[in-house]
C-alpha cells in the first residue's frame, strides 16, 4: 500500500532544523527559470511589428479616453420649494415692528425685560421670543 504524501514529507523534513525544505528548492529554481524565460519571450515579442502596432493602438485609445471630459454627475433632486407666502406669518405687522424699534431707540438702552414691558405698554404684544427677534435685537443692533 502506498504511503501518504504527508508522511513522506514529514520524514524528509524531520532533520532540516528550520532550513528550507529540499522539496521546495527545485520548485523555486524552476519558477525562476520559467519567469526569466517568460520575460525573454515577452522582450522578443515587444520588438516585433504586431507588438508595435498594438502599442500604438493602445496609445491612441488612451489619448481618446484621457482627452474626454469626465461624465457629469447626476443632478441631485431639488428640494421642494414652498409656495410663495407658504411660511408662518409673523405675529407682528411691519408697522408694529417699525413703531416698536422707534420707541426703543427713543429711550435709553434698557434690559430685555424692561424693553418687553415698554413694548407691551405701547400695545405691541407678542411672545417674548418674537418681541426679542423682531423688535428688540434690531433696535439695539445698530447702537
Amino acid at each position: 500500500m502506498p504511503r501518504p504524501l504527508l508522511e513522506i514529507w514529514r520524514e524528509q523534513t524531520r532533520d532540516r532544523d528550520r532550513e528550507p525544505s529540499s522539496l521546495l528548492v527545485p520548485h523555486e529554481a524552476l519558477c525562476r527559470m520559467q519567469h526569466s524565460a517568460n520575460m525573454e519571450r515577452l522582450r522578443k515579442f515587444a520588438e516585433t511589428a504586431p507588438a508595435r502596432e498594438m502599442h500604438e493602438a493602445m496609445r491612441l485609445v488612451a489619448e481618446r479616453l484621457m482627452g474626454r471630459m469626465r461624465p457629469v454627475p447626476l443632478a441631485q433632486p431639488a428640494k421642494r420649494k414652498r409656495k410663495p407666502g407658504g411660511g408662518r406669518k409673523p405675529s407682528l405687522t411691519m408697522e408694529q415692528i417699525e413703531r416698536g424699534i422707534r420707541i426703543l431707540r427713543s429711550h435709553d438702552k434698557m434690559t430685555v425685560e424692561a424693553a418687553r414691558r415698554t413694548l407691551r405698554d405701547a400695545d405691541i404684544d407678542a411672545k417674548d421670543t418674537s418681541l426679542y427677534d423682531l423688535v428688540i435685537r434690531p433696535a439695539y443692533a445698530s447702537r
